[in-house]
């Protein structure tokens, strides 16, 4: 098995983890899991995993007709007894109360002859008829019981109503008193203020006159004397308030009911009482039972039923003010885990904060990308107007060198037609020796036009060369130019792949932080997230929905702790589909079970991993843990 977490030598890798053998001599097989045994190895486990072959013993020939039911009921009995009056099966329940509807007596092949249906004795027969309406009674019974334990219920759950209104009412009322409380400590907190600020300036205004500085002021008037000091009304109401506030309180809590008996017997009406409608007072305990079964003991609660209510009533009222102290308590541990939970929420809003601050960030990154782009695609727009132009150009240099073609053509033909002039003038020469002189002039000068010709036809040749020349670096730049246009498409076209991939990436990587328990068939709920990219996975209830279509690729290995020979299995389910299932036999420390499928998910579909009906417990992180990762997005 492979033991995940523990490091192992080399050689440990090439020897077989059950019977802890090398290879050698012995054929390893890899099972699908990735894991590595031995051949012998295997064929034992599977040879002993085989269930052993068992024999049936030859015994009674089974009747190949089915059964026959009963005619009397619809419980689906068989019918074991026939009654040859009433030509009815009857069951064995059935059988007993047959005498009530047919007075034949129904019989068994195996029990009774033929012909023996008269035959009953009386003391059987009247046994039969008492046990018929001792177990109606007892059917009736189970019923009342039925009943009983109903109305219990319902007369619990309305006490608890009232229990609970009345507390509501009471935490309202305490309330209220804090209110008015608070609200006569404010007053009676500004009075204070109000006479203290009075007393104090009295108190400067005497300081004054008593200082020895003060006494040795003659400019001191009669009349300012009089009035620094006090008046005789206030000076003998601060000696009021001097003698008689000393141990007086502020407050005093008044209540409609100062009794506390009648406050109890208040909060007892309002509870009220359970009265049995058989018996006419309220039972409890053994009471109740001995007025089922003995009409003497009833009445005997009957008569002692009044102090035993007051008993009753004091002890629940006891009870109830210490579920009340106790329900205080919780208040103020709700109050306290409330605190607590604001506190958790503004760490939670400040890191949610801080996520949104960094989503910022992004998108402003993707826009800057975005405006990259549009810069590319303009200058793509540039180099593509300047490769117009440049056509442009190449199409008017192209007309300019056919029209100097055509030029060279024409001296080429001017030219032939000197030379056959020439030709013409040479054969005539003997003809025109008369006017040697003047067609020596005209040879000269004929010879000098001709000398002027070549030398524009060289100059033109020239021309056409340079042009040539020129069309052919014009060439080279709009073929430079194309090239570069098409490098930067596929600049932007990579880009365009990038943003789109990184917009659609999607894993989720997620362990068990402590081991999980299974009853049965449940899915797992891995709590410890370590990626979750997308947001598709939930680690409150384990289950990963996908965010977008395409192809994700899912793995997950179970490592059970219990020492069982049971293998456990564990199935990765898509929509409830099963994919791949993970098995491993908890014979060694460290083992565990993989699995992994690639599969085509939709938008909204969920994928979980969930356990079989055999009870198990698993292995915490790293050995516990389910992943998945989206290998290629498609369009929706």
């Amino acid at each position: 098995m492979a033991t995940g977490g523990s490091d192992r030598s080399v050689d440990s890798r090439v020897e077989c983890s059950v019977c802890l053998e090398p290879y050698r001599g012995r054929q390893p097989k890899l099972l699908p899991c990735f894991h590595s045994f031995c051949l012998p190895c295997l064929s034992q486990l599977v040879y002993s995993g085989t269930q052993a072959s068992f024999y049936v013993e030859d015994g009674e020939q089974l009747d190949s007709a089915p059964p026959s039911l009963c005619d009397l009921c619809d419980e689906g009995q068989v019918g074991s007894h026939y009654c040859g009056t009433c030509k009815n099966r009857s069951c064995k329940r059935c059988t007993r109360i047959h005498d009530k509807i047919c007075q034949g007596t129904p019989t068994t092949a195996s029990e009774r002859p033929k012909g023996a249906a008269g035959g009953e004795d009386e003391l059987l027969k009247k046994a039969r008829d008492q046990l018929s309406v001792v177990e109606a009674v007892l059917t009736h019974l189970g019923a009342k019981k039925e009943e009983l334990e109903r109305e219990r219920k319902a007369m619990e759950h309305s006490i608890n109503v009232r229990f609970a209104t009345g507390l509501g009412v009471m935490a309202d009322a305490r309330d209220e008193c804090f209110v008015s409380f608070r609200e006569a400590v404010r007053a009676e907190r500004d009075s204070l203020e109000g006479e203290i600020t009075a007393a104090r300036a009295v108190q400067t205004r005497l300081s004054r006159l008593v200082r020895p500085e003060g006494l040795s002021q003659e400019s001191a008037s009669a009349s300012q004397l009089q009035t620094a000091v006090v008046s005789e009304a206030d000076f003998k109401r601060l000696q009021q308030q001097l003698a008689g506030g000393q141990g007086v309180g502020f407050f005093e809590h008044t209540t409609e009911e100062d009794n506390r008996e009648s406050a109890l017997n208040f909060q007892r009406g309002y509870m009220g009482k359970v009265v049995s409608r058989k018996h006419g007072t309220s039972q409890t305990g053994s009471g109740k039972s001995a007025a089922k079964t003995s009409t003497q003991n009833a009445q005997l609660s009957a008569g002692n039923g009044t102090a035993d209510a007051q008993n009753e009533t004091t002890e629940k009222l006891a009870e109830l003010s210490g579920k009340f102290d106790c329900l205080m308590s919780k208040y103020t541990h709700c109050e306290n885990l409330m605190s607590k939970l604001q506190t958790q929420n503004t760490s939670v809003r400040d890191a949610n904060s801080k996520l949104a601050a960094d989503f910022a960030t992004i998108q402003g990154e993707h826009a800057s990308l975005k405006d990259k782009c549009a810069l590319l695609c303009q200058d793509v727009a540039t180099l593509q107007a300047e490769n117009n132009k440049l056509r442009d150009g190449n199409t008017t240099v192209c007309a300019d060198l056919s029209s100097l073609r055509k030029n060279v053509d024409d001296l080429q033909q001017n030219t032939t037609t000197l030379q056959a002039g020439s030709e013409k003038m040479a054969t005539d020469l003997d003809a025109v020796r008369t006017s040697v002189g003047s067609l020596q002039h005209t040879v000269g000068s004929a010879q000098t036009d001709t000398a002027k010709t070549n030398k524009s036809i060289s100059s033109v040749q020239r021309e056409s060369t340079q042009l040539r020349e020129k069309l052919d670096a014009v060439e080279k730049k709009v073929t430079s130019l194309d090239k570069s246009a098409k490098d930067e498409s596929m600049k932007i076209a990579r880009l365009d792949s990038q943003i789109s991939k990184q917009a659609a990436m999607v894993c989720f990587h997620a362990s068990a932080t402590d081991h999980i328990t299974t009853d049965g068939e449940q899915t797992l709920i891995l709590d410890n997230v370590s990626a979750n990219v997308g947001d598709g996975y939930n680690p409150n209830t384990g289950v990963f929905t996908a965010p977008i279509t395409g192809i994700y690729i899912f793995m997950a290995t179970a490592a059970p702790v219990d020492d069982d020979s049971e293998p456990s299995h564990i199935y990765l389910l898509v929509d409830d589909e099963i994919h791949a299932v993970a098995s491993a036999y908890n014979t060694d420390v460290g083992s565990c079970g993989t699995c992994h499928a690639a599969v085509q998910v939709s938008a909204g579909q969920k994928v979980w991993l969930e356990s079989d009906d055999i009870p198990c417990s698993y292995s915490s992180s790293p050995h516990t843990f389910f992943s998945g990762v989206l290998v290629r997005a498609e369009a929706t």
